[in-house]
């Protein structure tokens, strides 16, 4: 899972205590996909990561094994990107081809995050 992060707050509200007047909050949690737009990492990080689950391997067939139209496309981002955003698509597309759920790709970015 990903780790809990500050609530969001959705509503600012002001009330009287004890005669003093104080600011108080509505607050959410925050969701996963909103926890994923945060999860951003080098790509030495991601490759790091990647090599340590025995993966890095893989990514260049996986990236070969793509239709002709999305193949240069992720290529370049895989090769020129200077983040890697846990919330692109490509990235995503990536996951999926190298056999990680929602999950497994959360926990790779996190542990890439340490690196």
């Amino acid at each position: 899972p990903i780790p809990a992060e500050t609530p969001v707050v959705v509503a600012e509200f002001f009330y009287e205590l004890n005669g003093q007047w104080r600011k108080g909050f509505n607050t959410r949690a925050v969701t996963d996909d909103e926890k994923r737009q945060n999860m951003v990492v080098s790509p030495r990080q991601a490759r790091l990561a990647l090599n340590a689950v025995g993966l890095l391997a893989n990514v260049d067939t996986v990236i070969a094994a793509l239709p002709a139209d999305q193949q240069d496309i992720v290529k370049i981002e895989w090769e020129y990107a200077v983040s890697v955003e846990r919330s692109s698509a490509w990235v995503q597309q990536l996951g999926v081809a190298l056999g990680l759920d929602d999950s497994g790709l959360d926990d790779l970015f996190l542990k890439a995050a340490e690196l």
